[in-house]
């Protein structure tokens, strides 16, 4: 009797869903760079051919990846309707809960470089996302909800930054912090910052 080497047993394609949460997961621990396509179909467990049923290229992935995340984020800025006291809070908050449910993808929007089509729109969503949030704190600055002693395009960078940073660091898995602890005092943070009370 003859041994045969193994062969990998052919898979119906995946949902793109799912893979797109293989890739997010290559993508963040890897690079987008660095990640090919068949470090992907490998990890799904497909054929390599399987991932060109729902796409043509691997930027495409990376698209798909982003846009749900980038999605949440247009969404989260709803919260921020209403009162104008705490809008801006509440806004903040919500994207800070988008970050923390979804940190592999919201790095791997910070890191995307405009050097393609795909790129470009990423970083096109993000700039739209950021003048967003700086004209509801202008807003709430029209009201005196807000400090009026700093522009609102730089106090939503600055805010937008600490999200941004914290899925640098934060890893929930090491148990140092936990995700409300983290959300508390970050919006806790903001709401200091942000304050009526110019000085």
């Amino acid at each position: 009797m003859t041994s045969e080497t193994p062969r990998r047993q052919s898979r119906e394609p995946g949902s793109i869903d799912s893979i797109a949460r293989v890739a997010a997961d290559l993508f963040y621990r890897n690079g987008y760079d660095a990640t090919s396509m068949q470090d992907i179909a490998d990890a799904a467990g497909l054929h390599k051919s399987s991932l060109y049923h729902h796409l043509r290229h691997k930027e495409e992935l990376l698209e798909h990846v982003c846009r749900r995340t980038l999605d949440a984020l247009d969404k989260s800025l709803e919260a921020g309707a209403g009162d104008e006291t705490d809008r801006v809070i509440r806004a903040f908050d919500g994207a800070l809960e988008v970050a923390l449910a979804q940190p592999r993808e919201t790095h791997i929007i910070v890191h995307t470089k405009p050097t393609t089509d795909v790129g470009r729109r990423i970083l096109q969503r993000r700039r739209a996302y950021e003048h967003r949030f700086a004209e509801l704190i202008e807003e709430s600055q029209e009201v005196g909800a807000v400090r009026t002693k700093f522009d609102p395009l730089l106090m939503a960078r600055l805010a937008l930054g600490m999200i941004n940073w914290l899925v640098e660091w934060y890893t929930p898995e090491k148990g140092l912090y936990t995700p409300a602890e983290v959300r508390a005092a970050a919006t806790a943070f903001i709401a200091a910052g942000v304050g009526q009370a110019d000085r």
